[in-house]
């Protein structure tokens, strides 16, 4: 691979540890190469790098880095894997309804509550509140029977908000 990143001014060529550099923030990223089972990891968090390995069957794709916790999280074989920054597994979360996958795409952190999605297609059948330290289910919402979005957000207010498409009808 090779890749850019634009300074204000010129696009300069980005160095990765392993494949392409998936930004969290301007000084902040993650690198990961999977070979036989294992996920290398390059976490650059403000300057400060962090180099460890992850068993798994998959390669682990769509990372999330909670700044306030210092946790990274990755999706892998419908389950969340929860690690600090220096590599150690804390907690994982495993999907065990067939029918559902997790929305990796949205894992919205509010105070020390981390929201898991649980989704068929793209309809939130279930919402779960954990403790992102711990793994401890601090609740749960069971949509199976309503509508409700599957793209949720933490406000400036530390509220969590929840983003539903409108569409009007086409004649």
């Amino acid at each position: 691979y090779k890749q850019y990143k634009f300074n204000g001014n010129k696009f300069e060529e980005e160095h990765s540890q392993y494949a392409r550099n998936t930004y969290f923030d301007n000084n902040s990223w993650l690198s990961t190469e999977y070979t036989e089972g294992v996920i290398r990891v390059a976490l650059t968090i403000n300057g400060e790098s962090y180099l460890f390995d992850i068993k798994d069957k998959k390669h682990a794709n769509i990372p999330y880095f909670s700044f306030r916790h210092g946790i990274l999280v990755l999706t892998s074989d419908k389950s969340l894997l929860f690690y600090t920054k220096t590599g150690q597994l804390l907690w994982k979360y495993k999907e065990e309804d067939e029918n559902l996958k997790i929305n990796g795409r949205c894992i919205p952190v509010v105070d020390d509550v981390v929201v898991v999605i649980s989704q068929d297609c793209i309809i939130p059948e279930k919402i779960q509140g954990f403790n992102i330290q711990t793994g401890e289910k601090l609740w749960v919402l069971d949509l199976s029977e309503k509508g409700c979005p599957n793209t949720f957000f933490c406000g400036e207010d530390n509220m969590l908000y929840g983003c539903v498409p409108c569409y009007k009808e086409l004649l």
